[in-house]
């Protein structure tokens, strides 16, 4: 396995009485102890039965500032839930999430294993009992200088029962099967899948125009309303790619390495190595899919900033 840095290594032990597989990272700065897929799997487990409790029930909605998006005490409960299991089992862990914000800060001289968590990801179609939700947590290890690495992800998809884990290094997995992104690479037989967030009036137009670009090339393009769900979709190949701007580092943090692991390629969409901490941007695929969206889609942006000169 390769990773970002030559004095970083990835060993195996036991932990515990259950005998858990677990994981330690080591740095010349320190070692870690990190996340097993068990883990993983039993903490999205759980936040997503914890969701179904609130789903289609009486829920307080509330609007973000600035055209966040919604927020419930789903939400809250949610994120709290898998707050309180993270520092339990990691205390010296940092976490980020979409409702709290940071939990501790970023160690500026050595690398501070994150955890970031969206707890609900479709929150609008959640709020009007629509079961296209998930509950999404990634882990990582955030290094100064260099790109986040992402080491751990879980997705849980109350509606289904279907829970999907990656392990950096060790492949992407829904409900224990290994997990491989869909082979088709004929861009006229895709369907792929994007989103415009809390995006309004103008900052619609060009969203538009590539969308209706997509369309037209493609069997056809889905806007779900739940970013990571898209991602994990793409992780099992029900949906061929997945692309989108303006979205936040618990929107991807999980779904990036899902499909990663599942064997897609997974950029900003300036075609360049993702980085969940610095991109707000994401395009992912089967690579022969992958380089023919990105083609397109930088086709589409040339085009928009020469009518822009006229």
């Amino acid at each position: 396995m390769e990773y970002p840095s030559d004095d970083l290594t990835l060993t195996r032990f036991q932990r515990g009485d259950d005998m858990q597989d677990a994981q330690e990272f080591s740095f010349s700065e320190g070692r870690f102890l990190l996340p097993s897929r068990n883990d993983l799997h039993e903490l999205a487990r759980s936040v997503g039965a914890l969701s179904l409790t609130f789903f289609r029930g009486a829920l307080d909605i509330a609007e973000k500032p600035d055209d966040a998006g919604l927020v419930t005490q789903a939400d809250l409960a949610c994120e709290e839930h898998v707050k309180g299991w993270i520092r339990a089992k990691f205390p010296d862990h940092r976490i980020l999430g979409e409702e709290s914000g940071w939990t501790g800060v970023l160690d500026a001289q050595s690398p501070t294993p994150l955890w970031i968590i969206d707890p609900i990801d479709g929150t609008t179609n959640f709020s009007n009992g629509n079961p296209y939700y998930c509950c999404s947590i990634g882990f990582g290890i955030a290094s100064p200088g260099q790109p986040f690495a992402l080491l751990a992800g879980a997705i849980a998809h109350p509606a289904t029962g279907d829970i999907y884990t990656a392990l950096r290094g060790e492949g992407a997995q829904c409900n224990g099967i290994a997990l491989g992104v869909n082979p088709n690479t004929a861009f006229a037989r895709a369907s792929f899948c994007t989103g415009f967030s809390s995006n309004k009036g103008s900052a619609l137009v060009g969203i538009s125009q590539v969308i209706a670009a997509v369309q037209e090339r493609t069997i056809g393009l889905r806007v779900n309303g739940a970013a990571a769900l898209d991602l994990a979709f793409v992780s099992r190949g029900l949906s061929h790619g997945f692309f989108e701007w303006s979205l936040k580092p618990w929107d991807l943090a999980a779904g990036a390495l899902l499909v990663q692991e599942a064997g897609g390629v997974v950029t900003n969409l300036d075609g360049l190595p993702f980085d969940l901490l610095r991109d707000d941007s994401v395009l992912c695929a089967n690579p022969a899919l992958h380089a023919e969206l990105f083609a397109l889609l930088r086709q589409m942006s040339s085009g928009a900033s020469s009518s822009k000169t006229r």
